[in-house]
C-alpha cells in the first residue's frame, strides 16, 4: 500500500523540523514531523533513524518544497 504522506526534509534537530512545519502550517499546508521523540530521548538513535522527517500530504509535497527551498535561499533555516 502506498503512503499518501511525503517526506520532504530531514532534520538532525527536531527543532528546526517543528519551525518549518509551523511555517507550512501558516501557508494552509498541514504537516507532520515524525521520529522525533525517538530523537529527542535516546540521541544517539538519532543517525540510526535518520533524523526528524518533515512530512507532508502528497498533493501538496510540491508546494511545502518550493517554501522550504524559499527559506533555504533566505539563509532563513
Amino acid at each position: 500500500m502506498e503512503s499518501e504522506f511525503e517526506i520532504i526534509g530531514v532534520y538532525q534537530n527536531p527543532h528546526i523540523a517543528h519551525i518549518l512545519r509551523t511555517r507550512l502550517e501558516s501557508e494552509g499546508i498541514n504537516a507532520w514531523v515524525t521520529d522525533e521523540n525517538t530523537i529527542m530521548n535516546t540521541a544517539f538513535y538519532s543517525d540510526k533513524v535518520g533524523g526528524a522527517k518533515l512530512q507532508v500530504r502528497k498533493k501538496d509535497a510540491e508546494e511545502a518544497t518550493i517554501i522550504l527551498n524559499s527559506i533555504e535561499q533566505a539563509g532563513l533555516n
